[in-house]
């Protein structure tokens, strides 16, 4: 923009006629308008304004998307790593024919692993012993629950074993003479579930070789069998492995001097062996 400034040289006193209509000579001066004038304080406040609400609606935004993000990361753990499964093969030395002699009385540790393709992988240090035995092992970490599933090895049965940390107790279920056993859990001797998988897993990379002896615990029947009601307090898991259909008793440790007159093993006695990692646990049962 430009400014006109209009002067009269005929009448310059005249302050309040600045263009006389009869004059022939209009001189014209054009001035410089300052530079333009501020934004108005208004307009200042709203840009501002605006700029904070964009900030908080990505705030708010981001946000949202880290609450969705780790809701979905938690749901997939949740339902990915709960479990684990391995079928396991084992070493032990043979068998014993003296009924009275310890059956398995070496562990030879892991010496094969499924790996999820029906291939069985070599550990790297394969263990020097002659007959071989077979279980799988089922992890669930979110039950707290390890189940293990033993073939029949010699004399002994194809059994299942549970032990479930949040009831404090092992369970037996023997498909040979279709009876179940519960007995405490020995939190000593069998790993949780977190390190249950840890120790497989380091037997696999053949970083860690198990204990080569064998736990052997000799318990018998306590009678009479448990109820319907006994079982379920145990919850689905056992009521589901031991239904009401088949007999299920409790195991308690036998006394030194029922060891102590134990010369021979019962030929009904019951027999079951199984791996927990570090080491084998045999259980001997008596009626």
């Amino acid at each position: 923009m430009v400014g006109v400034s209009i002067n009269n040289q005929n009448k310059a006193d005249d302050k309040e006629q600045l263009i006389e209509t009869n004059s022939t000579d209009v001189l014209v001066t054009v001035l410089p308008m300052k530079d333009e004038l501020p934004m108005p304080l208004v307009a200042d406040v709203r840009r501002k304004q605006a700029s904070i609400l964009f900030g908080c609606l990505s705030a708010l935004f981001m946000l949202g998307c880290l609450v969705i993000g780790t809701w979905l990361l938690f749901d997939f753990i949740n339902r990915t790593n709960n479990t684990w499964r391995q079928t396991c093969r084992f070493r032990v030395k043979p068998m014993d024919k003296d009924n009275d002699a310890p059956i398995f009385f070496d562990h030879g540790g892991l010496t094969a692993v499924d790996d999820g393709k029906n291939q069985f992988l070599k550990p790297v240090l394969p263990p020097k012993v002659q007959q071989e035995f077979q279980q799988e092992v089922n992890v669930d970490l979110k039950k707290n629950v390890e189940t293990i599933e033993v073939p029949q090895i010699g004399a002994t049965s194809t059994v299942r074993i549970i032990e479930d940390f949040d009831h404090n107790i092992t369970v037996i279920r023997d498909f040979a003479v279709n009876k179940c056993f519960i007995m405490p859990l020995d939190r000593q001797h069998v790993p949780n579930p977190a390190n249950l998988i840890q120790t497989f897993l380091a037997m696999m990379s053949g970083q860690f070789l198990p204990d080569n002896e064998v736990l052997r615990k000799t318990m018998k029947v306590q009678t009479p069998a448990l109820t319907e009601a006994d079982v379920d307090k145990y919850g689905p898991i056992i009521s589901g492995t031991c239904p009401k259909e088949i007999k299920t008793y409790r195991l308690v440790p036998k006394t030194a001097e029922e060891m102590k007159n134990r010369r021979r093993r019962s030929p009904e006695s019951l027999a079951f062996m199984y791996s927990v990692g570090a080491h084998a646990i045999m259980f001997d049962i008596d009626h």
